[in-house]
């Protein structure tokens, strides 16, 4: 009996992809929490999480037959280091300032992505686009500055999550330029080995306990994994039955689901400007992914649109 066409119901599968980016949005709203609740440091955390990864990735290529080669691991290496620095930055953010101004920081990752990305294709962006460039930023301004200004630790992780934004930004052009030089896993598979391998002399001059970590910390370093990452392979699963436009649109939800989930687990609570300015830089990143989506009609183009509101984690 032959199975059925991929196509043969194509209403249930962009209900079931629509299904599986919402619930990707809300795994991604949840990785500060994680973030948050374990004891170990950042970096600590970060080391953990990359090789459990890594070896997790590096057993699907072994099984599929397709192990990365040194010249996959030689193309990867600057974006597994981009990738490090990425996710290091990213939970060090998580630490010393709020979930919610964190995430709302990183809001600016599309606008910058996208934008870059037509630098490198040659083009110019239009008004239009630097307009809501210029908007989105704003609101990220307003969200950090607030009423009064950030500071002490606050301003410590309102830097780090914009340097952690910068290094995906980085880590995605990286990953940009070689895609089609070679196979997709083998090369997920090489950035997240090279990310495993530069974190590991950062933790031992760091002077991180590795040994002395809790043993409940297992449980929120394996749920970085499997949540946070669960997300990503749910958005790639839907890819071929979500539109780019709408599932960027729904991605920038995990903004929101942080929000709300720092509130009730952290007793993290926002004030009106973090409120307000969060709203501008979500509605004008998500109006450029919509942009951008709408006029790049190549498959390239339109991965390029779901790959840029990918949050770290």
């Amino acid at each position: 009996m032959r199975a059925p066409a991929l196509n043969q119901h194509p209403a249930r599968e962009r209900a079931l992809g629509l299904f599986a980016v919402v619930i990707a949005a809300i795994s991604w709203g949840f990785t500060g929490i994680l973030v948050d609740k374990a004891a170990s440091g950042p970096i600590t955390l970060t080391f953990y999480r990359m090789w459990v990864a890594a070896a997790l990735i590096f057993a699907a290529s072994v099984f599929a037959r397709r192990r990365p080669t040194w010249n996959a691991i030689r193309i990867a290496a600057p974006a597994g280091v981009f990738l490090c620095v990425d996710i290091t930055l990213t939970f060090y953010a998580f630490r010393f300032t709020s979930v919610a101004v964190a995430s709302i920081i990183g809001a600016l990752t599309p606008a910058l992505v996208l934008l870059l990305s037509r630098r490198v294709l040659g083009e110019r962006a239009s008004w239009q686009d630097a307009l809501l460039v210029a908007v989105a930023t704003a609101g990220v301004a307003i969200v950090v500055v607030g009423p009064a200004g950030p500071r002490g630790n606050h301003l410590s992780g309102d830097i780090y999550a914009l340097l952690g934004t910068l290094a995906f930004v980085g880590y995605w052009l990286s990953a940009k330029r070689v895609r089609n030089s070679v196979d997709g896993l083998q090369y997920t598979s090489a950035v997240w080995l090279v990310a495993a391998v530069v974190i590991t002399p950062a933790t031992l001059i760091a002077g991180a306990p590795l040994r002395l970590m809790a043993p409940s910390d297992w449980i929120w370093i394996s749920l970085l994994v499997l949540v946070p990452g669960g997300g990503h392979v749910l958005v790639m699963w839907a890819h071929k039955a979500v539109k780019a436009t709408v599932s960027a649109m729904i991605s920038q939800g995990n903004i929101l689901v942080a929000a709300v989930a720092a509130n009730i687990f952290l007793r993290q609570q926002m004030t009106w400007s973090e409120v307000g300015g969060g709203l501008l830089a979500v509605m004008a990143t998500s109006a450029i992914a919509v942009r951008e989506a709408r006029r790049a009609p190549s498959p390239e183009a339109v991965e390029t649109v779901a790959e840029a509101g990918l949050p770290a984690g």
